[in-house]
């Protein structure tokens, strides 16, 4: 949420606007057939200009989610993307449920993971 003035900048006009972003999981075939490698999260905006200080506190949230840097965010075309091992996209219930497309339900090795993923909890 971001607040515009009017061009005058007086506090006679001032609009908030809501800035939207969907998360969508990039993964190849290869990977979704072999369970290992790296999935691609893209975080899509609307058609709308992203000021200095949205940008900062969309990076922040973006870092918060997947737990990296901010420098490893990329941002092109005002979509923000990271790049994350399956396991880890896979482990985290925040990014499964805020994603627009759980391509992952989609992959073979959806129970050889969670098998994986049980084994190790037993062995722990």
């Amino acid at each position: 949420l971001s607040c515009e003035y009017a061009q005058d900048m007086s506090a006679a006009h001032i609009e908030a606007v809501l800035h939207v972003f969907k998360l969508e999981i990039e993964i190849s075939e290869e990977v979704c057939e072999s369970c290992q490698g790296k999935v691609k999260l893209v975080f899509k905006g609307g058609k709308y200009s992203i000021d200095e200080n949205v940008d900062r506190r969309l990076k922040s949230k973006i870092s918060e989610l997947t737990s990296l840097k901010t420098s490893e965010i990329s941002v092109e075309n005002d979509e923000y993307s990271v790049t994350l091992p399956l396991a880890t996209v896979k482990n985290n219930p925040t990014i499964l449920a805020t994603a627009v497309n759980n391509t992952l339900e989609q992959c073979k090795c959806e129970s050889a993971l969670t098998n994986w993923l049980i084994g190790k909890i037993l062995i722990n």
